[in-house]
């Protein structure tokens, strides 16, 4: 996800990519009864993926002492305990 923020890289294409990938793993978590089948789920990997840039760039810009890490599993609980 962090080299979708490289401009030397084609964005549109790394993003959708992404997306795609963590798409598969979300069905697959709603089909086996680990994730309720919502249209909110069924949008979760955009939105992990969106908030997942969103984090790199707030640790880049804030230079506060929260590490990237940190603010991604931040986006991961708050997503993910709105899906259960």
């Amino acid at each position: 996800m962090k080299l979708t923020l490289e401009p030397t890289i084609n964005n549109g294409a790394a993003f959708a990519h992404w997306v795609d990938a963590i798409s598969d793993i979300i069905e697959t978590a709603i089909t086996d009864g680990e994730l309720t089948d919502t249209p909110t789920t069924h949008r979760l990997a955009w939105t992990l993926c969106a908030g997942t840039i969103g984090a790199v760039d707030a640790s880049t810009i804030l230079h506060e002492n929260v590490d990237l890490t940190t603010r991604i599993d931040d986006v991961l609980t708050i997503h993910l305990s709105a899906t259960h």
